[in-house]
């Protein structure tokens, strides 16, 4: 679906990547600023394209979704192209808690 404001078309598409972008950000405790830095831009360049729900080019969206930690295929369409993604954070969460419990001697 595509929309109109100000005067630039704007679709679906870029209105999610924004979304999750922002969203990954607050999930993440980190800010704007940090990635805008990331990506080489100001903090109101970075602003500026949330706001007006316009995309970055290639090469800012993949410096946005790497330092996110993400692909910019999830940033741009929610799915991750890594067909390993599920097993490997299921094998993560069961490895979290064994090396953050103390040695058995430390009980």
């Amino acid at each position: 679906m595509y929309f109109i404001t100000d005067n630039h078309i704007v679709d679906d598409l870029s209105v999610e990547f924004w979304n999750r972008t922002k969203l990954l950000i607050k999930q993440q405790n980190t800010t704007q600023e940090f990635i805008a830095k990331q990506v080489g831009v100001t903090l109101g360049v970075f602003q500026g394209w949330i706001y007006n729900k316009r995309f970055p080019n290639a090469y800012q969206a993949v410096l946005i979704a790497s330092a996110l930690g993400v692909t910019v295929e999830y940033l741009v369409t929610g799915k991750d192209s890594n067909p390993y993604k599920e097993q490997l954070d299921k094998l993560k969460a069961s490895i979290i808690p064994i090396l953050t419990e103390p040695p058995a001697d430390k009980k």
